[in-house]
Protein backbone atom coordinates (compact mmCIF):
# COMPACT_ATOMS: atom_id res chain seq x y z
CA UNK A 1 0.00 0.00 0.00
CA UNK A 2 1.42 3.39 -0.97
CA UNK A 3 0.94 6.54 1.07
CA UNK A 4 1.46 10.15 -0.02
CA UNK A 5 5.14 10.13 0.98
CA UNK A 6 6.03 6.98 -0.92
CA UNK A 7 4.15 8.26 -3.97
CA UNK A 8 6.08 11.52 -3.70
CA UNK A 9 9.46 9.78 -3.54
CA UNK A 10 8.59 7.33 -6.31
CA UNK A 11 7.30 10.20 -8.43
CA UNK A 12 10.47 12.22 -8.02
CA UNK A 13 12.02 10.17 -10.80
CA UNK A 14 9.88 11.58 -13.63
CA UNK A 15 10.22 15.38 -13.78
CA UNK A 16 13.56 16.47 -15.27
CA UNK A 17 14.94 15.32 -18.58
CA UNK A 18 18.48 13.97 -18.71
CA UNK A 19 19.68 17.08 -20.54
CA UNK A 20 18.52 19.43 -17.80
CA UNK A 21 21.42 20.63 -15.69
CA UNK A 22 20.93 21.05 -11.97
CA UNK A 23 23.10 23.81 -10.60
CA UNK A 24 23.63 24.84 -7.04
CA UNK A 25 23.59 28.24 -5.50
CA UNK A 26 24.77 29.11 -2.02
CA UNK A 27 22.41 31.00 0.21
CA UNK A 28 23.27 32.22 3.67
CA UNK A 29 20.50 31.37 6.14
CA UNK A 30 21.40 32.54 9.61
CA UNK A 31 25.00 31.49 10.10
CA UNK A 32 24.77 28.57 7.67
CA UNK A 33 25.79 28.66 4.01
CA UNK A 34 23.12 26.37 2.54
CA UNK A 35 23.49 24.82 -0.90
CA UNK A 36 20.24 25.19 -2.84
CA UNK A 37 19.15 23.28 -5.95
CA UNK A 38 15.91 23.39 -7.89
CA UNK A 39 13.36 25.98 -8.75
CA UNK A 40 10.98 28.58 -7.39
CA UNK A 41 7.29 27.69 -6.92
CA UNK A 42 8.25 24.04 -6.25
CA UNK A 43 5.70 21.55 -4.96
CA UNK A 44 8.25 19.87 -2.66
CA UNK A 45 10.94 21.21 -0.35
CA UNK A 46 13.58 18.58 0.35
CA UNK A 47 15.84 19.34 3.33
CA UNK A 48 18.99 17.38 4.08
CA UNK A 49 21.34 17.99 6.99
CA UNK A 50 24.88 17.57 5.66
CA UNK A 51 28.51 17.67 6.60
CA UNK A 52 31.50 18.58 4.45
CA UNK A 53 31.98 14.98 3.28
CA UNK A 54 28.42 14.67 1.96
CA UNK A 55 28.63 18.01 0.18
CA UNK A 56 31.38 16.60 -2.04
CA UNK A 57 28.84 14.36 -3.80
CA UNK A 58 25.75 16.53 -3.43
CA UNK A 59 25.67 17.66 -7.09
CA UNK A 60 25.45 14.07 -8.33
CA UNK A 61 22.90 13.14 -5.64
CA UNK A 62 20.59 15.96 -6.67
CA UNK A 63 21.17 15.22 -10.36
CA UNK A 64 20.07 11.62 -9.76
CA UNK A 65 16.86 12.85 -8.12
CA UNK A 66 16.27 15.43 -10.84
CA UNK A 67 16.78 13.12 -13.83
CA UNK A 68 13.19 12.13 -13.78
CA UNK A 69 11.28 13.72 -10.90
CA UNK A 70 7.49 13.84 -11.38
CA UNK A 71 7.14 16.94 -9.20
CA UNK A 72 9.03 20.18 -9.03
CA UNK A 73 11.29 20.45 -6.00
CA UNK A 74 13.68 22.70 -4.18
CA UNK A 75 16.51 20.87 -2.44
CA UNK A 76 18.39 22.52 0.42
CA UNK A 77 21.58 21.00 1.80
CA UNK A 78 21.87 22.45 5.30
CA UNK A 79 25.39 22.22 6.75
CA UNK A 80 26.09 20.95 10.24
CA UNK A 81 29.39 21.89 11.87
CA UNK A 82 29.24 19.69 14.95
CA UNK A 83 27.50 16.48 13.93
CA UNK A 84 27.41 14.99 17.45
CA UNK A 85 26.16 18.18 19.08
CA UNK A 86 23.68 19.56 16.55
CA UNK A 87 21.93 16.34 15.55
CA UNK A 88 21.65 14.39 18.81
CA UNK A 89 18.24 14.65 20.48
CA UNK A 90 19.68 14.47 24.00
CA UNK A 91 23.08 14.31 25.66
CA UNK A 92 24.80 10.95 25.65
CA UNK A 93 28.32 9.69 26.33
CA UNK A 94 30.68 8.82 23.49
CA UNK A 95 29.88 5.51 21.84
CA UNK A 96 32.84 5.30 19.48
CA UNK A 97 35.88 7.47 19.90
CA UNK A 98 36.03 10.27 22.45
CA UNK A 99 33.38 12.77 21.35
CA UNK A 100 30.18 12.72 23.38
CA UNK A 101 26.78 13.85 22.12
CA UNK A 102 25.66 17.38 23.01
CA UNK A 103 21.90 16.97 22.70
CA UNK A 104 21.24 20.13 20.66
CA UNK A 105 18.86 18.68 18.06
CA UNK A 106 16.05 20.90 19.37
CA UNK A 107 18.10 23.97 18.43
CA UNK A 108 18.71 22.53 14.95
CA UNK A 109 15.01 21.78 14.50
CA UNK A 110 14.18 25.32 15.66
CA UNK A 111 16.65 26.67 13.06
CA UNK A 112 14.85 24.68 10.35
CA UNK A 113 11.34 25.66 11.42
CA UNK A 114 11.97 29.31 12.34
CA UNK A 115 14.70 30.34 9.89
CA UNK A 116 15.47 27.94 7.06
CA UNK A 117 11.96 26.94 5.98
CA UNK A 118 10.44 30.46 6.20
CA UNK A 119 13.44 31.93 4.34
CA UNK A 120 13.26 29.33 1.57
CA UNK A 121 9.50 29.76 1.24
CA UNK A 122 9.91 33.50 0.85
CA UNK A 123 12.99 33.57 -1.39
CA UNK A 124 11.71 30.89 -3.76
CA UNK A 125 7.99 31.75 -3.68
CA UNK A 126 7.09 28.32 -2.40
CA UNK A 127 3.37 27.72 -1.91
CA UNK A 128 2.10 27.83 1.66
CA UNK A 129 1.18 24.15 1.36
CA UNK A 130 4.59 23.04 0.00
CA UNK A 131 5.29 19.47 1.04
CA UNK A 132 8.42 19.32 3.17
CA UNK A 133 10.50 16.17 3.38
CA UNK A 134 13.40 15.95 5.83
CA UNK A 135 16.18 13.53 5.01
CA UNK A 136 19.50 12.52 6.40
CA UNK A 137 22.18 9.87 6.58
CA UNK A 138 23.54 8.30 9.77
CA UNK A 139 23.09 10.69 12.72
CA UNK A 140 21.27 13.10 10.38
CA UNK A 141 18.90 10.20 9.65
CA UNK A 142 18.26 9.79 13.36
CA UNK A 143 17.71 13.55 13.59
CA UNK A 144 15.11 13.32 10.79
CA UNK A 145 13.30 10.48 12.55
CA UNK A 146 13.40 12.32 15.89
CA UNK A 147 12.24 15.60 14.28
CA UNK A 148 9.22 13.81 12.84
CA UNK A 149 8.15 12.96 16.40
CA UNK A 150 8.37 16.62 17.43
CA UNK A 151 6.35 18.40 14.73
CA UNK A 152 3.77 17.67 12.04
CA UNK A 153 5.50 20.12 9.68
CA UNK A 154 7.17 17.41 7.61
CA UNK A 155 5.17 15.48 5.02
CA UNK A 156 7.69 12.67 5.28
CA UNK A 157 11.12 11.59 6.37
CA UNK A 158 13.84 9.74 4.49
CA UNK A 159 16.38 8.28 6.91
CA UNK A 160 19.30 6.50 5.25
CA UNK A 161 21.14 4.19 7.62
CA UNK A 162 19.92 6.18 10.62
CA UNK A 163 21.83 5.92 13.89
CA UNK A 164 19.07 4.06 15.68
CA UNK A 165 21.76 2.63 17.98
CA UNK A 166 21.81 6.06 19.68
CA UNK A 167 21.60 5.63 23.48
CA UNK A 168 17.99 5.96 24.61
CA UNK A 169 16.44 5.82 21.13
CA UNK A 170 13.71 3.29 20.59
CA UNK A 171 12.00 2.78 17.27
CA UNK A 172 8.90 0.72 17.84
CA UNK A 173 5.20 0.74 17.19
CA UNK A 174 4.63 3.32 19.92
CA UNK A 175 7.07 5.85 18.41
CA UNK A 176 4.83 8.86 17.76
CA UNK A 177 5.69 9.61 14.13
CA UNK A 178 3.52 12.44 12.92
CA UNK A 179 4.03 11.48 9.25
CA UNK A 180 5.49 8.65 7.21
CA UNK A 181 9.08 7.64 7.82
CA UNK A 182 11.16 5.56 5.44
CA UNK A 183 14.37 3.97 6.62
Amino acid sequence: MQNDFSVAILGLSKFFREDVAVTAQTMQIGSRPCRIYGEAHAEYLLLQMTDEHELQNMDSEVAAIAQGAAHSFLFAAVPVKSWNDELSPWEAPAVWGKESFGGNAADTLRFLTEQAIPTLKQQFALPENVRIILGGYSLAGLFALWASTQTALFSGVAAASPSVWFPGWSLNSSTPFRRSAFI
